[in-house]
């Protein structure tokens, strides 16, 4: 999530400038790309974005990169019984390997107790910041 953050920003910003973009970003376990966007397109999310920073500018919003990533793509999977809140409360509270992201931040230690806190937050904001995101990345 972190990751992908920072470039699928940047490929917006390119391809809402009209530019024909195709953003790699190559790391040790493979690579990720972003293909080219119509320019109203890469505007939309962009703008969708902003919006939500705006927000964030009043008050924390209630959600946490890797947690909500963790959450929406638990929500794509197919089964009767997911939950996937189980999965994003796992990243939120204990990690992989690690402590939890919760733990890993400053920022969302000081502004939130646990995964309770930002349940809703995730489940209204996962896809409204990451969805594109997500379904725009291809992982090689």
């Amino acid at each position: 999530g972190k990751v992908l953050t920072d470039l699928w920003v940047k490929h917006l910003a390119g391809c809402a400038m009209g530019w024909t973009l195709t953003s790699v970003l190559v790391g040790l376990d493979g690579e990720v790309r972003y293909l080219p966007m119509d320019a109203h397109v890469a505007i939309t999310h962009l703008n969708a974005l902003l919006r939500l920073y705006q927000q964030a500018l009043s008050a924390p919003l209630p959600i946490a990169c890797e947690t909500a990533c963790a959450y929406w793509q638990e929500q794509q999977k197919e089964g009767v019984n997911k939950d996937p809140h189980h999965k994003a409360a796992s990243v939120f509270n204990e990690g992989f390997n690690t402590s939890g992201e919760r733990l890993q931040s400053a920022y969302l230690s000081l502004a939130f107790k646990d995964y309770a806190e930002i349940k809703a937050g995730v489940e209204d904001l996962s896809d409204a910041l990451y969805g594109a995101m997500l379904k725009q990345v291809e992982i090689i």
